[in-house]
């Protein structure tokens, strides 16, 4: 769920440096693109967890299993990442697992309601 609806889908960051991204420039997105100290780089989130070349075919959909075997890399920024990762990422990871575990705990097994749950 995070992958598809990022608590943050837009985000900037400033150029504390002159830079080069190896990618992202030219017209088939292959090209470097300089990047001057003081520019504002802006990233869509949203888009990038979205990106079939990164996430399949199947990338919009909801599919829990494609994370089996899968190490979390910078294709995966719902809390953003390096220095300026957001400082409630651990706090939120460790609250879902809680809430798995405590489900776990409580309840056998969970029945799927048929019709499912969308526009209820």
């Amino acid at each position: 769920t995070l992958r598809l609806y990022p608590p943050v889908p837009l985000n900037s960051r400033v150029a504390l440096r002159d830079t080069v991204l190896p990618t992202g420039g030219g017209p088939d997105g292959s090209q470097p693109i300089a990047v001057r100290k003081g520019q504002v780089v802006v990233f869509c989130v949203y888009a990038m967890q979205r990106r079939e070349d990164l996430w399949g075919s199947d990338a919009g959909v909801f599919r829990p299993e494609r994370w089996e075997g899968r190490k979390l890399d910078w294709g995966f920024l719902p809390f953003s990442g390096g220095p300026r990762v957001c400082l409630g990422q651990q706090y939120a990871l460790t609250e879902a697992a809680y809430l798995v575990v405590r489900f776990l705990q409580r309840f056998d097994r969970i029945d799927p309601v048929s019709g499912g749950w969308q526009g209820k």
